[in-house]
């Protein structure tokens, strides 16, 4: 057979789709809870830039489809709920983890939320199969007399509850612990990683947050790793892909990172 010009056009245009098809089919489904808060969305923009399949858990799929931002397959369920997280995680390889109390008492509150929920799910993950968790915490969980949970009723207290659950479930896991978050664009800023939670406060991008997450997903360096993340303007803005390769895992308070203690 003759091939033209314009045969070969075609052809080249075929096999760059096909190829595109195969990388994407290659990588898990992700499912992420929180896929319509402030930051699930940057995480699913992520995840879509990337090639990853993705499914948002909601309360209310139709709702969430009509908010705009990437088309991707939403399905009803709720943490707080564990009879809807199983058929939410079938055929799921990863799950990022963004849910987080919106009220300090009640229904919506940090025990219930971003302890509870976010245990049920790391135990509906671990009984489907799901390879590795992603979840993102917060910076000073290990600091029990920390202003954030005299005001929000012991909310740092509860996300350590959920970080320890997840790291004894044998389930493969990211820990990362974003300071104050920002709703600015990403990739403007450097990103310091440090491990220890030696307290401080700080500033970091919601997409900055989410492209560390989405990171988990194809470096093995942080697998099984807990570490905090702060927005650093004097860093290279992509110099943190570097430093992932010093995380240690079994190292997330100042015991288990051999840190001196904290003076009282």
């Amino acid at each position: 057979m003759k091939i033209t010009r314009r045969s070969f056009g075609v052809l080249l245009s075929t096999s760059i789709v096909m190829a595109r098809a195969s990388a994407a089919d290659s990588k898990p489904l992700v499912l992420v809870a929180g896929a319509s808060g402030a930051t699930g969305k940057q995480i699913v923009a992520a995840l879509v830039k990337h090639g990853y399949r993705v499914r948002g858990l909601t309360r209310d799929p139709a709702m969430a489809a009509k908010a705009g931002g990437p088309q991707i397959e939403w399905v009803k369920g709720d943490v707080r709920d564990a009879a809807t997280l199983p058929t939410a995680l079938k055929g799921v390889g990863a799950v990022m983890c963004a849910v987080g109390a919106r009220e300090p008492q009640g229904d919506n509150s940090p025990e219930k939320v971003d302890y509870e929920g976010v245990r049920n799910l790391i135990d509906a993950s671990k009984a489907a199969g799901v390879a590795h968790f992603v979840v993102e915490s917060s910076c000073n969980v290990t600091i029990p007399e920390h202003n954030f949970n005299k005001i929000f009723n012991g909310l740092l207290l509860w996300k350590m509850k959920a970080e320890d659950h997840l790291r004894a479930s044998g389930v493969a896991f990211t820990i990362v612990r974003p300071p104050q978050l920002l709703d600015e664009p990403g990739g403007i800023k450097g990103i310091r990683i440090q491990q220890g939670d030696v307290g401080g406060a700080g500033q970091i991008a919601r997409a900055d947050v989410a492209a560390v997450m989405v990171a988990a997903l194809s470096e093995p360096a942080m697998r099984n790793t807990t570490f905090e993340i702060f927005g650093a303007a004097t860093l290279p803005v992509d110099g943190w892909r570097k430093a992932l390769y010093l995380l240690k895992p079994n190292c997330f308070d100042r015991a288990t990172c051999n840190l001196p203690t904290r003076k009282s």
